[in-house]
């Protein structure tokens, strides 16, 4: 019988005793970390379906883009080149260098240089059609000089050079093409020099 309180020690040291207070934090644990996985996988599942988006919008962007190019071809024949040089500029931001489109670039575009003594002068285009002389555009700051091989839409401008105490100037600048026969000849790239 001795043998018994030995058994009946073993058996209450083995037995584990249960704290409420510890299941509870245990089952507490258990839900916490359940939220914790549902919240990750709803985070991954918004990043997945943003750049699922992204990509739709992205591609449909571009096939837009692709079916702009034709318009640019018959805008450029149609002699209508700031039309296609502003169109061209907002495809290209989609289609990156388009063998086409850099085809038709000198066509549709100047390339200007402005440079003035002394340098720093503000230079201002206004862009005018001779056909309709009433619509002119407003004037744009295009930098400061020196200018150097600023593309714009080929066309007709008025040109202003401003710096603060000098007298402003003014003229009038044009990439007109010249068509002789079957043949097109680009004009140069337009360089002015202004002393103020």
């Amino acid at each position: 019988e001795p043998e018994q309180p030995a058994l009946a020690a073993t058996a209450k040291r083995t037995v584990p005793t249960v704290d409420p207070l510890d299941a509870r934090t245990t089952g507490d644990k258990i839900v916490s970390a359940g939220f914790r996985w549902t919240w990750l996988v709803a985070i991954v599942l918004m990043a997945v379906l943003g750049i699922a988006g992204w990509l739709l919008w992205r591609n449909a962007n571009i096939r837009w883009a692709k079916g702009q190019v034709a318009k640019i071809e018959e805008l450029e024949k149609a002699g209508k080149y700031l039309q296609a040089y502003d169109l061209s500029i907002v495809v290209q931001k989609y289609l990156g260098q388009d063998e086409t489109i850099n085809r038709l670039m000198p066509t549709i575009s100047d390339v200007i240089s402005v440079t003035s003594n002394p340098a720093g002068a503000e230079v201002y285009l206004k862009h005018f059609d001779t056909d309709e002389p009433a619509k002119m555009s407003e004037r744009v700051l295009v930098g400061t000089t020196p200018i150097n091989n600023l593309r714009v839409a080929r066309g007709q401008y008025i040109l202003y050079v401003e710096k603060d105490g000098y007298a402003k100037a003014e003229s009038t600048i044009s990439g007109a093409i010249l068509h002789v026969g079957n043949l097109v000849v680009l004009p140069p790239q337009i360089t002015i020099t202004q002393r103020l």
